[in-house]
């Protein structure tokens, strides 16, 4: 099955023109340094306006070298429109400028190739050959002789005539008649000078040839490196990413671990200001209970005195009580009023938080 060949539409070479006409206007062609850099927009802005849009009418995907090449070709395609119409104005009226309208019906996208890239002057005409020796043939922009032009599409174009003029070309002369030999010796001269002369442009299109790959070899090698420095980028940034995400890591376990070690040591500290407070309460119950049987101790000793000496006549007064009995219960009163004010005392410091009053002062066993 033979592959279809790569052809530009009408509608694709005029977005082409165009974006090629806006990033000059625009200052952007001037900027760029490379023929990828320039044409890579170019054949982006193609395939988005076309091949995206309507597959099935622009089945071609264009690449930044399609369309460096397609500019290239568009040239010749000028050229040639340009060199048919100077020739029919010619044949028309011999004189005046030439309508350059005619070109649309060559090629439609003539005059806005002309508007966006300029007027191309044509290659000159070759040199009349002397009497003695044959015309070459001209043909194509570069006017080789080689019955084809040097572009890689015909761009709408038939060359029928080309074609012709190549199968003259290469037709074999026919096999030499008897002749005198002077007209030998001129037809053998003759024939070594085209020789000759078909020697160098096929040397001069093989330099291109080996010109051209040469470019494209080190537009590779170009796009090569670019490439691999491209992936060395990538894998610093993946390894500089990997490391920064290492060392977060790192600092997230060693802060988790202070943490820890942290709420270990409050921990530790709690319980033991916990057992420290415990100790200290269990110290001032001891306190509150020796104080309470000191009081009922008290209480029981008044009281046996008021038995003792009150009688049945009811509560006697305390000044009334004699000697010494009066004096003594007078004392134990004022010391069992004292031991209560103290317990009060220490019982209301217990409800203090924090610096609501004086510092607790915790009374230990004497």
């Amino acid at each position: 099955m033979t592959l279809k060949r790569k052809k530009w539409t009408e509608e694709e070479e005029r977005s082409l023109i165009d974006k090629y006409a806006d990033m000059q206007a625009d200052g952007i062609l001037d900027r760029m340094r490379t023929r990828e850099k320039k044409f890579r927009p170019i054949a982006t802005h193609v395939n988005a306006e076309h091949h995206s849009l309507d597959p099935a009418s622009y089945p071609f995907l264009w690449s930044w070298k399609d369309a460096c090449t397609k500019v290239q070709n568009m040239r010749h395609q000028y050229l040639l429109v340009k060199q048919k119409v100077i020739s029919s104005s010619a044949a028309a009226d011999g004189v005046g400028e030439p309508d350059w309208s005619e070109g649309l019906s060559l090629w439609p996208n003539f005059l806005r190739y002309r508007h966006v890239f300029g007027d191309a002057p044509l290659p000159p005409k070759p040199p009349d050959p002397p009497p003695s020796l044959e015309p070459l043939p001209t043909d194509g922009v570069l006017c080789l002789g080689l019955g084809f032009d040097c572009s890689d599409e015909d761009g709408g174009f038939g060359y029928e005539e080309a074609t012709q003029v190549a199968a003259i070309a290469t037709t074999p002369p026919p096999p030499p008649s008897q002749m005198p030999s002077e007209r030998r010796k001129k037809k053998d001269k003759r024939r070594r000078r085209e020789g000759r002369e078909w020697g160098k442009v096929f040397a001069a299109i093989t330099e291109l040839r080996e010109r051209e790959e040469r470019l494209e070899e080190r537009e590779r090698e170009r796009a090569r490196r670019a490439e691999e420095k491209e992936e060395r980028d990538r894998e610093r940034r993946e390894a500089e990413i990997g490391d920064r995400m290492r060392r977060l890591q790192d600092d997230e376990r060693d802060w988790e671990e202070r943490m820890e070690q942290r709420r270990v040591e409050w921990r530790k500290k709690m319980e033991a200001m916990i057992g420290q407070h415990r100790a200290e309460m269990e110290q001032i119950q001891a306190r509150v209970l020796h104080e309470q049987h000191n009081v009922v101790n008290h209480l029981v000793e008044i009281i046996s005195h008021w038995a003792a000496g009150g009688g049945s006549g009811g509560i006697p007064d305390v000044g009334v009580m004699g000697g010494g009995g009066g004096a003594a219960t007078q004392h134990y009163v004022s010391q069992m009023m004292q031991g209560m004010h103290h317990v009060n005392g220490m019982l209301s410091g217990e409800n203090r938080v924090g610096d609501d009053g004086p510092e607790d002062q915790f009374i230990g066993d004497e």
